[in-house]
């Protein structure tokens, strides 16, 4: 368990406190302030909240090593499937998110 935490303090701490830091400063912001509408830096740390998205990079090496280890023709064609239909969500849900903030602006 050790081996673990250390291998996670060494790769994966750092950037996971600093896509976490914003979420915490726009909570502790909006707890003690009277108005956030007139914070415009809560703006700007929602966009630093996207770099989530960094850790689609251990994701992608993940299903690399689970299509290399899979020896059925037929499971390797449902995960490349099911792959693709999760790329189609995920850029429906992003394309929706855009138009959330075009109708909100």
């Amino acid at each position: 368990m050790r081996r673990i935490a250390l291998h996670y303090a060494k790769r994966w701490f750092f950037l996971d406190v600093i896509v976490i830091l914003p979420d915490w400063v726009t909570l502790l912001i909006s707890q003690y302030a009277e108005t956030t509408d007139n914070f415009g830096g809560i703006r700007l740390l929602k966009v630093v909240r996207m770099f989530r998205l960094l850790r689609t990079v251990k994701l992608r090496r993940l299903i690399q090593y689970v299509l290399t280890s899979v020896e059925s023709d037929l499971l390797s064609t449902f995960m490349h499937a099911f792959l693709v239909l999760a790329l189609i969500f995920g850029c429906l849900h992003l394309i929706a998110c855009l138009w959330f903030v075009v109708g909100d602006t």
